[in-house]
């Protein structure tokens, strides 16, 4: 679901590719991106606590699940316990999912 703010933001934003000129058009651009990306990053931060169970895929490193330790409003910590490379990870919420185990 795409908030107001969020809505606003994109013709904000279309409106700035139209007019661009130069650097303060760019600039204004930038700053319309970063302030939906982070407007995007909260409303994912809200569904983690610290203590939930996640995982999320590293490109690197394939599949990492682990533990929330902190939230942030840009990233989370995640404390990873199973995967190719165990130990502390920086991460946007919008790329993490909470982890269930299936019961056979």
């Amino acid at each position: 679901m795409i908030s107001q703010k969020m809505r606003d933001s994109q013709f904000d934003l279309a409106r700035c590719f139209m007019a661009a000129d130069g650097i303060k058009g760019l600039r204004e651009i930038s700053s319309i991106i970063k302030e939906v990306w982070n407007e995007s990053n909260r409303e994912h931060a809200i569904k983690y606590r610290v203590g939930d169970k996640v995982w999320f895929n590293s490109p690197k490193f394939g599949r990492i699940e682990g533990e929330v330790t902190r939230v942030n409003l840009v990233n989370l910590k995640v404390r990873a316990t199973k995967g190719l490379k165990l130990g502390n990870w920086k991460v946007a919420p919008s790329l993490l999912h909470m982890l269930t185990h299936h019961l056979i």
